[in-house]
């Protein structure tokens, strides 16, 4: 496990993090959610990619549906049911493969 015992904040100050239970809760956060990019449409190119990746996915990359609905078939939803994800939806994934 790292040793975190210091935070480097948005204004560039380090802040020390003396607290040992505070640092073994930081150092042990994992699926934390990281914005990969935008979803939209391939003929405009208004989204980073124009469909919700299906590989190379691991858990906590996150997507925003960005101008038309996509739909998702069955077999790459975590659901195990076709969805459809709307203009405005969140994606977030919640494991490395789909169902």
């Amino acid at each position: 496990m790292a040793d975190i015992s210091k935070i480097k904040l948005p204004n560039g100050q380090s802040y020390n993090i003396k607290d040992t239970t505070a640092r073994d809760a930081i150092s042990g956060l994992s699926g934390a959610m990281v914005f990969k990019g935008t979803v939209g449409k391939a003929t405009s190119g208004s989204g980073t990619v124009s469909a919700i990746p299906t590989s190379s996915v691991q858990i906590g990359h996150t997507y925003k549906i960005v101008d038309e609905n996509k739909s998702i078939a069955a077999a790459n939803s975590q659901t195990g049911a076709a969805v459809t994800a709307k203009v405005g939806d969140t994606i977030v994934a919640t494991a490395t493969t789909p169902k």
